[in-house]
């Protein structure tokens, strides 16, 4: 097993953690957003709640996704909650991968509150898992 730069004991050797923070504005347009040399990625909003992250050239030698988290820090309505959905898988070729915010239900009721704030945690490998 190999230890990860979390300091914990991954038993993938190829495994790649990177993690970033956007913080947003009026309509979940992106203010600020953890430069990507510190979190491998950048985030840019695409469309209605939903968020494109894009893996840095020299972190884009991933070749699969492993995992993929998204923490929100805000305040919210009562009854509006709100599921990371992701809606395009990664990209090995762009290392592209696009993420819309639903409700429960699955469905797209808005967008992002204002002032919120987003952790990202994205997990990948630079080998594809052996199945069997």
């Amino acid at each position: 097993m190999a230890l990860n730069n979390r300091g914990g004991i991954s038993p993938r050797r190829d495994q790649v953690d990177l993690f970033g923070r956007m913080n947003t504005s009026t309509n979940g347009t992106i203010t600020t957003q953890t430069k990507r040399r510190y979190s491998g990625f950048t985030v840019a909003k695409t469309g209605t709640a939903q968020y494109t992250l894009t893996v840095d050239k020299v972190a884009n030698r991933l070749a699969e996704m492993i995992a993929l988290q998204a923490t929100l820090i805000g305040t919210f309505a009562a009854g509006r909650g709100l599921v990371p959905l992701v809606t395009t898988d990664y990209n090995t070729t762009t290392g592209a991968v696009v993420v819309t915010f639903v409700n429960d239900a699955g469905a797209i009721t808005g967008e992002l509150p204002d002032g919120v704030s987003v952790m990202w945690n994205l997990i990948g490998s630079t080998s594809v898992a052996q199945v069997g």
